[in-house]
């Protein structure tokens, strides 16, 4: 067959029946220079992408038909010419047995015997010392308890007895100048004459007394338990009050009606009066009865 060299592509006679697939190497009559012809399988030919592939039986070239074009063999070997030797192909040895390494059972290690268990010792506590601080501990706190309790419940009634101070008060300045027409006028006729009303000095006294109770009613908003219907009285109490305020700042343009809203009015807060000290707490009561000797205005209440 005629091949190419691949150093100068000139055109060179080999018997292509000499080569072998370990490979031939000839010399160029040309350039004179060596490259090697080897001999392949026609599955080898998916990695020839490159140069001329010819027929092993015939000599003819290759083209990418499944048989050769000159004598029609169907998958042919093919030979093919490259300017270096070809690394050698490295044989692999296939064992037909092989040999699987069992490792021996290991053999379960003895189990450890559980040791019983202990019964749970209680806690015994036997120094004296430790008994004598629990109780001092609860003690305090048991007297801490009651000591706020206390204090407490002496803090409000000292804010209850002075907002009934301020309500007695306010109201006594409030219906003094029809208590003076009502004595006046009982044992003798006089002609109609205007309203009495309060003069700039007392309207400014019953104003500042009103904002103090009112301090003081605030400070009763939250009773303890046990004073909870006495502060509904007080409440009950406090609007009677606020009636008779509001009543001596503007009273009636004529007497007759002024006294006859009056005695309505003192009436009312009599019986609110009855109420509220008919059930009073004995704390309450006391404190009540204390105040009446500090302040005059509360003897009579």
């Amino acid at each position: 067959m005629n091949c190419t060299c691949p150093k100068c592509k000139a055109s060179t006679h080999i018997d292509h029946t000499e080569i072998t697939e370990k490979g031939t190497d000839r010399i160029c009559e040309v350039c004179k220079s060596r490259f090697w012809l080897y001999r392949e399988s026609f599955g080898g030919r998916a990695l020839k992408k490159r140069g001329e592939i010819f027929c092993a039986a015939c000599g003819g070239e290759l083209d990418r038909s499944i048989a050769c074009p000159s004598c029609g063999i169907l998958y042919p070997e093919y030979i093919f010419a490259q300017a270096t030797k070809a690394v050698p192909k490295r044989t692999v040895h296939v064992r037909s047995t092989y040999y699987i390494r069992r490792r021996p059972a290991r053999t379960p290690l003895p189990k450890k015997a559980a040791a019983p268990k202990k019964p749970a010792r209680k806690l015994r506590i036997t120094n004296p010392y430790i008994i004598s601080a629990a109780i001092l501990a609860v003690v305090t706190l048991a007297g801490a308890a009651f000591y706020s309790s206390h204090k407490a419940a002496r803090e409000y009634s000292e804010n209850y007895v002075k907002a009934l101070y301020g309500i007695k008060t306010g109201i006594d300045i409030g219906l003094k100048p029809f208590e003076k027409i009502a004595s006046s006028s009982a044992g003798s006729f006089s002609p109609p004459a205007p309203a009495p009303s309060l003069g700039s000095k007392e309207q400014s006294r019953l104003k500042t007394i009103k904002r103090q109770v009112d301090t003081y009613m605030k400070k009763t908003d939250n009773p303890p338990k046990k004073f909870a219907s006495a502060k509904e009285s007080l409440n009950k109490l406090y609007g009677v009050y606020t009636k008779i305020h509001a009543f001596a700042l503007q009273p009636p343009s004529s007497v007759g009606d002024s006294q006859e809203s009056a005695e309505n009015l003192k009436t009312e807060f009599k019986k609110s009066s009855r109420e509220l000290t008919a059930g009073l707490p004995k704390q309450l009561s006391d404190a009540l009865e204390n105040a009446r000797a500090k302040y005059r205005n509360l003897r009579d209440f």
